[in-house]
């Protein structure tokens, strides 16, 4: 192998590796390595299998080189996943060669994130408070799932750092969240579920699950597969943890119940969604301008979600109108429609019911876990179509253009 192949390889392998470690979806990963390659080696082939857990690339220039890639740190970062999607541009419209976009990756991987923990902590609290005015919680319910967020990010951060057992993880920062909650709910005689819900939303699998979704509609079904099991496991995670705050919680407190049976509808609630769409675009280490524009994104979605009366089938609109968004200011700023939708989606995201539905079932009530479970998934299968109608119009626009 020479020195130019081995180059183009370490590229390619590179950049799909840190994609998928930063919350890209297959198909992303395949289109930038695909487009990589063409510009550098437009007579050689490529053939490459990118999955959640590894990345496999043979490039065939005379003879085939394979290289794998063991795909071992997954999560979302929206910082590093948009200046990696630049780097392939830049690539692939020939303005920078492969030893230099090489030596840029290698930077961008070697770099710590520029956002302090401060920073992301604090957007992850306000996601949390925000949230909980959403559901139709008050200042006093805010405030704990204020402080409590503040407690479980913290935790989090040192778990991730200490083990690579993220099931454990989840199982403590769920225990962790229930503690606090409860410990505020019974001094201050509100709900602990609302204070629950908003406190742990930053870890609920919401984005891992809509990421499968995107995989499962372009056709990725092994990824997908893999990732809704991934998402499947957070979500049983901090469902068995919540449980067990729950179970050791109730011999010294007596708690509130939960959520009413339906969340408040009144369209001033579009404000709070901006702002957990904000926060949650500084938790992921979005880039301000994605944030503002994902943050006012989500904003409209929840609009327009509540103008169709808060019903399942206003997930279908509401993901509609999200992913034309969405794709139309991609297009604009030349930026991966991933980012504001992952950003736009989270007033929607279906991990509090996924979460809801794992506890349920850790506490044998089969009968409402099969009602909560069922919800959610009529919720997933419109936000499904949504997304796959706009996203089908695009390609096939791409397609007709090309």
């Amino acid at each position: 192998m020479n020195e130019d192949t081995e180059t183009l390889i370490d590229l390619l392998l590179l950049t799909g590796k840190m994609l998928l470690e930063n919350g890209a979806e297959t198909f992303r990963v395949e289109n930038a390595v695909l487009s990589m390659h063409q510009a550098l080696s437009g007579n050689g082939k490529v053939h490459i299998v990118a999955l959640g857990t590894f990345l496999e690339i043979d490039v065939y220039c005379g003879k085939h080189h394979t290289a794998i890639q063991r795909i071992r740190r997954r999560g979302v970062n929206l910082e590093k996943f948009s200046r990696v999607n630049d780097i392939a541009r830049s690539v692939s419209s020939g303005k920078t060669d492969a030893a230099g976009a090489l030596s840029m990756l290698h930077e961008l991987d070697a770099a710590k994130t520029s956002n302090k923990l401060i920073q992301v902590f604090a957007a992850a609290a306000l996601v949390a408070g925000m949230f909980v005015f959403m559901v139709g919680g008050g200042v006093l319910e805010a405030s704990i799932a204020f402080i409590a967020c503040l407690f479980v990010q913290t935790g989090w951060v040192f778990m991730k750092r200490s083990s690579s057992l993220v099931f454990v993880a989840n199982i403590l920062s769920g225990f962790l969240t229930a503690v606090v909650a409860l410990s505020g709910a019974y001094i201050l005689n509100c709900s602990a579920e609302r204070i629950i819900l908003g406190a742990l939303l930053p870890l609920f699998p919401g984005v891992a699950m809509i990421i499968a979704m995107r995989d499962t509609i372009n056709g990725d079904l092994a990824s997908g597969v893999v990732r809704g099991v991934e998402a499947s496991l957070t979500a049983i995670g901090l469902g068995l943890g919540v449980s067990l705050g729950y179970i050791g919680s109730s011999y010294f407190f007596r708690y509130s119940s939960g959520l009413p049976a339906s969340t408040v509808i009144e369209l001033p609630y579009a404000l709070y969604a901006t702002l957990v769409s904000f926060g949650s675009g500084l938790t992921l280490n979005a880039r301000l301008k994605s944030a503002l524009g994902g943050a006012a994104i989500g904003g409209v979605v929840y609009a327009v979600f509540l103008c169709c009366g808060g019903t399942t089938s206003g997930f279908f609109f509401a993901t509609l109108t999200l992913t034309l968004l969405s794709e139309t200011a991609a297009r604009i700023l030349k930026t991966p429609s991933t980012l504001f939708l992952i950003i736009g989606i989270y007033p929607l995201v279906p991990g509090a019911g996924i979460y809801k539905t794992a506890v349920l079932m850790l506490q044998n009530n089969v009968t409402e876990a099969l009602a909560v479970g069922n919800a959610t998934a009529a919720e997933l299968l419109f936000m499904v179509a949504g997304i796959a109608i706009i996203s089908v119009l695009f390609k096939m626009k791409a397609i007709h253009k090309s």
